[in-house]
């Protein structure tokens, strides 16, 4: 991404205009993506991320992944394999006690 993209907002009016410029933006990125959302859960939307968020990290871009504890709760606690550097905001009580 050149500097002066840096600099130009675009409202994303629907979700799937948003996920299909998200997939664009790191299907684009040459160094780094970091990504943070509220609800992952293991439906279509939430493959096509994971498998965008994997293609990157083969090709070398440091990949960085940050969900909500509660709004990801279900993806999380499925313990999903993944290559990818993934934390968890405020995570579940159950997941904290006996940690």
């Amino acid at each position: 991404m050149n500097a002066s993209a840096w600099n130009t907002e675009h409202l994303e009016t629907d979700g799937d205009s948003y996920f299909a410029a998200v997939l664009k933006d790191i299907a684009s990125a040459e160094r780094q993506v970091t990504v943070e959302t509220y609800i992952l859960i293991d439906d279509a939307i939430g493959q096509a991320l994971l498998c965008s968020l994997e293609a990157a990290h083969a090709r070398g871009v440091e990949v960085r992944l940050l969900v909500d504890g509660i709004g990801s709760a279900a993806w999380i606690s499925a313990r999903p394999k993944t290559l990818i550097r993934w934390r968890i905001y405020h995570p579940p009580p159950w997941l904290v006690v006996g940690a």
